[in-house]
């Protein structure tokens, strides 16, 4: 087992790598080396999937996926992509992305091969960082009711909704008395969801820092997860 991660290998040159190192931290290692971006956002077993703006435009992402090693690059789809997380379900067989706004406006069920399979589109004018959840029936992600973060009605909240993009639903609800987020600071982050305890984990700029902050699933239950000195967030 290792841990993948994302390096900003030269800021000047905009220049982001994915790492792979073992889960005590020895052995770093660069498995992309290329110029421009590459972030990777998800996993699935031994499949790294990774977007990248090689052989295109700058920042113009593509999909794609790789081993742990490197080895084995595969361009999963023609599609061009947000800068969005993304996941899959039964057992990776279909994967769930968001496309950059000139493509559509909507998120897109494909297959392992990139063909499309379903498209939802959820009533906001701003929705991303879609995640299945471990049934592979329901939808969490981040919207807002703006389209932009400068606009000062931008608000970022977790969702759910089923796979056919109905019984929508918002989970979380961002303190009206906090005014400590600048425009740029996330109020939800992009969800994750243990599967052990069944809860679905974000990070919210709260009382003058980045958190980690936890929702059930039917959303109930919302409560801190960590209250540490520094700042958490990607996780």
């Amino acid at each position: 087992m290792n841990i993948v991660y994302n390096v900003l290998v030269d800021a000047e040159g905009d220049n982001y790598e994915v790492f792979v190192m073992d889960m005590d931290g020895k052995n770093p290692k660069n498995i992309t080396n290329l110029k421009g971006v590459e972030w990777t956002y998800y996993a699935d077993g031994d499949k790294v999937y990774y977007i990248s703006d090689k052989d295109t435009l700058h920042r113009y992402y593509f999909l794609y996926r790789m081993q742990p090693d490197g080895s084995e690059k595969i361009k999963v789809s023609n599609i061009r992509l947000a800068d969005s997380w993304h996941s899959s379900r039964f057992k990776g067989k279909e994967l769930i992305v968001r496309p950059h706004s000139s493509v559509d406006t909507a998120f897109y069920i494909i297959d392992t091969s990139g063909k499309v399979i379903k498209k939802l589109r959820p009533p906001f004018p701003y929705f991303s960082d879609p995640l299945f959840s471990p049934d592979g029936s329901q939808i969490v992600f981040r919207a807002a009711k703006a389209p932009f973060k400068r606009n000062e009605m931008f608000r970022d909240e977790l969702y759910m909704m089923n796979d056919e993009g109905d019984s929508l639903r918002q989970l979380t609800f961002y303190p009206e008395g906090d005014t400590t987020a600048l425009w740029h600071n996330y109020k939800a982050g992009p969800p994750r969801w243990n599967t052990s305890e069944n809860f679905i984990s974000y990070h919210s700029f709260q009382e003058g820092k980045y958190s980690l902050f936890a929702v059930s699933p039917d959303g109930k239950r919302h409560w801190k997860l960590t209250d540490l000195k520094y700042s958490e967030g990607w996780h």
